[in-house]
Formats: structure tokens, sequence, C-alpha cells
């Protein structure tokens, strides 16, 4: 069975990271591995909660990194090359998901599966032949596979990329995730709520 990583990204901002962090203790399929990447000023506080709750039994690791105001691409860079899980996918502290996330996501895995997107209010990859074409969408819809992405390049060169053409590095990271693989290599998961805040 695949394993998978969840990612959460967290700013300066207690309170929200300890909510998102909440909702996933909720999620019917929990993370085999759980890295939290965050700003925190009282990182310490935090770190004594998470530890003492029993609720999710992943391994965690913790890394306090500083906010770069580049809405958390480096934070997920560093989550990529750390992960230990098969998949990975990454969630933002702001953002609500359905309970159901992780479990429908992981269901639509097999062994030749790269990357399961969440095709949620219109933004989602269309196939078009053997092509297929992401639309602009966050990197919080989507899970791939860990090999397979730092087998691409990893995040780095969609931050590069960011800052030199100004578009989200997201949407560069989908683009160098999705070119060349073929449709079947990509499964898609319709139902699932996530509110990108």
């Amino acid at each position: 069975m695949a394993t998978v990583a969840v990612a959460l990204i967290c700013y300066n901002d207690r309170l929200q990271a300890r909510r998102k962090y909440y909702e996933i203790k909720c999620w019917t399929r929990q993370p085999d591995e759980l890295i939290i990447l965050h700003s925190l000023d009282d990182f310490q506080t935090f770190v004594g909660h998470v530890r003492t709750d029993s609720r999710i039994k992943a391994p965690t690791t913790f890394v306090q990194r500083p906010d770069m105001d580049d809405k958390g691409y480096d934070k997920r860079a560093h989550a990529l090359r750390i992960a230990k899980s098969d998949f990975i996918v990454f969630v933002n502290y702001d953002d609500i998901h359905d309970l159901h996330f992780l479990e429908r996501m992981m269901a639509e895995v097999t062994e030749a599966t790269k990357i399961v997107h969440c095709r949620i209010g219109g933004k989602y990859g269309h196939a078009y032949g053997d092509k297929l074409v992401p639309y602009n969408s966050g990197a919080e819809n989507h899970l791939i596979r860990v090999s397979y992405a730092l087998g691409r390049g990893g995040y780095e060169p969609c931050i590069d990329r960011h800052r030199k053409e100004a578009k989200a590095a997201d949407y560069f990271w989908l683009i160098t995730m999705l070119e060349g693989t073929q449709p079947h290599e990509v499964r898609f998961v319709d139902e699932l709520l996530i509110v990108l805040l």
C-alpha cells in the first residue's frame, strides 16, 4: 500500500495552524507522515501541543523556516526534499479540505499513478489527446509521487520561474509535473471540497 506525507504549510499564525492540525486529525485517512513547516514565533508552544496529542499516529517532523513572503513556495520545496513517503500533498494552514479528501485521493493510486488531481470549481487539468494541460490551480488539490517530482527537478525551478515571470510557482509546478505525462498516469477525483482561502 502506498504511503502519503501531508506537508502542512504554516505562517506566523498559531491559531490558524492549530485549526488546520485539528482538521487533519479528523480526516478519514490519516497521513503516514506529517511535515509541519512554519514560521511561528511561539514555535515551542505549538510543537509541545502537537507532540502531546496522540490522535495523529504518523511520525511528525517540525521545520521552522522564515517566512520568505513567497506564498509558502520555499516551505513546499523543503518538504518535498525531506519527505519519506511515496506521495506528498501540500496543504495550506488557511484552506479547508473535505474530511474524505486524502482517503479519496489515495483510493485512486495505482502502481502506475504519478499524480492524483482533484477537480474542483473548474480548476483541473484537461486531457487533449495525449497531452494534459493544467489550468490555474494550487498545489493543494493534488498529490504527487515524491520520486517522480524529485526526478523532474523538485520545486526549486518553479520558484525561480515565479520570480522571473511573475506567475504563481504552483502554475509552473503543475506544468512541469504534467509535461510529457500520459493521461493514464494521472487520476482525477471529483466531488471533493477544497476551499482555497
